[in-house]
């Protein structure tokens, strides 16, 4: 009991010793905090989110303008000009299936509200404004503008040449 008596009190001090030195001592330093995070990374995060919002926004636009393409295009690719033996009631049809698919075309890329009413002139002035060329008031095109209701064609217009002017025209708006 002697040996406990004597070394309480000497425990007891170094335990308090200890404990002061612990207090005195300057802290360990663990380094910045992991969270919040400084100002820095919040920058780079908030520029990271926009650059995949933009990303996200401009492939979905491609895409969309793809897939239309390929519909305008595939509305033209899908009609075959009669040939030179045909009847005139059957080239009149196939111009008015031209003029059917760039109406739906157009409809389909500026809307029904700006399209749907226009015919004759208005319609040949709309069609070289959008595709950026003159081939349908002053060229072969003038067909779609006046020959569309006409039983025959006053001049035989080269069909081929008249798809291939549409497909332009298709190529041009679908930029």
């Amino acid at each position: 009991m002697n040996g406990l008596q004597s070394a309480s009190p000497t425990g007891a001090q170094d335990l308090t010793q200890l404990i002061g030195e612990v207090i005195e001592s300057p802290t360990i330093d663990n380094g910045p905090l992991v969270w919040p995070p400084a100002i820095g990374w919040w920058i780079i995060t908030a520029l990271l989110i926009i650059v995949c919002i933009v990303i996200v926004i401009k492939t979905r636009q491609y895409l969309q303008k793809r897939a239309e393409y390929r519909f305008l295009n595939n509305a033209l690719e899908s009609l075959s000009a009669p040939d030179s033996s045909a009847s005139s009631d059957e080239k009149a049809e196939f111009i008015r299936q031209l003029n059917r698919a760039l109406k739906a075309i157009s409809i389909q890329k500026y809307g029904a509200a700006q399209v749907a009413a226009l015919s004759g002139k208005a319609w040949l002035q709309f069609l070289d404004q959008s595709g950026q060329c003159n081939h349908f008031t002053q060229g072969a095109g003038q067909v779609f503008g006046v020959g569309l209701y006409q039983k025959s064609l006053p001049n035989e217009p080269d069909l081929e040449h008249l798809k291939e002017l549409c497909e332009q025209w298709c190529k041009e708006v679908c930029q």
